[in-house]
Order: structure tokens, then sequence, then C-alpha cells
């Protein structure tokens, strides 16, 4: 609930007004089920403006060194 708040409410609509992030083949990603997305990382801010521009949920995966 807190990540949808947060998506929808709370920081998505400034970041979305703001910055105005766009999705390039976001059409061919399922809306459920298990998908990988890649991204081609142009700028360290990617975390944060790609579950922008999908509508489903994104889990990132951490790596501990």
């Amino acid at each position: 609930m807190f990540y949808w708040f947060l998506k929808w409410v709370a920081i998505g609509p400034l970041l979305r007004v703001v910055f105005r992030p766009q999705t390039f083949g976001g059409d061919n990603v399922p809306p459920e089920g298990p998908a990988i997305l890649a991204s081609n990382h142009l700028s360290y801010a990617d975390w944060l403006f790609m579950p922008l521009t999908l509508p489903r949920r994104v889990t990132f995966v951490a790596k501990a060194e």
C-alpha cells in the first residue's frame, strides 16, 4: 500500500510533471506474471522513473557486496 501511495499520490505526480519520463516498448510488458525489465542506465535515477512509467508494480533485485 505504501508503494502505491508514493507512486500515485506523494511522489509520482510531481516527478511526472517535472521530468516527463518516457518508456519505449512499455506495451510489451505483461500486466501480470514475471517479467525482466532491463534499463539502459541513462542516469542513476532509473530506479525512480521506471516504476512511474509502468502500470504494474516494479521490484528491484539488489546485490550485496
